[in-house]
């Protein structure tokens, strides 16, 4: 599979964040579940831990397809889809020094050479 740009094969990698209340949790699980089989493991609940949200990463065309294809009709009005992508060394030694107020040369992040 090759990766460009946060594209997986033409879609896109989506983070899914499914909000709901703490006396809600049980059917957020179980409708979450019920969609098919993978659902149980695809989702992380931080429920147990008292923040009462599902997150789930995705591929998908747009933000409404992955919330679509991804999270029971009930809580899609809740539902929030965040592009994510990889961060390569390169693009974070970049980052790096434009915080610091320095430019790094091609050479300097392909080889990694530290002032």
């Amino acid at each position: 599979m090759r990766r460009q740009n946060g594209k997986l094969r033409g879609r896109t990698r989506f983070m899914v964040v499914v909000r709901h209340d703490p006396d809600e949790c049980l059917d957020a699980i179980e409708e979450t579940i019920a969609q098919g089989p993978g659902f149980q493991t695809a989702y992380d609940w931080g429920c147990l831990v008292g923040d009462h949200i599902g997150f789930v990463a995705v591929e998908a065309g747009s933000r409404q397809e992955a919330i679509e294809d991804y999270v029971p009709y009930r809580w899609r009005s809740r539902a929030e889809a965040h592009r994510v992508r990889p961060l390569s060394a390169i693009e974070l030694r970049e980052m790096q020094d434009q915080e610091r107020g320095r430019e790094t040369t091609w050479v300097e992040s392909f080889f990694g050479h530290q002032r």
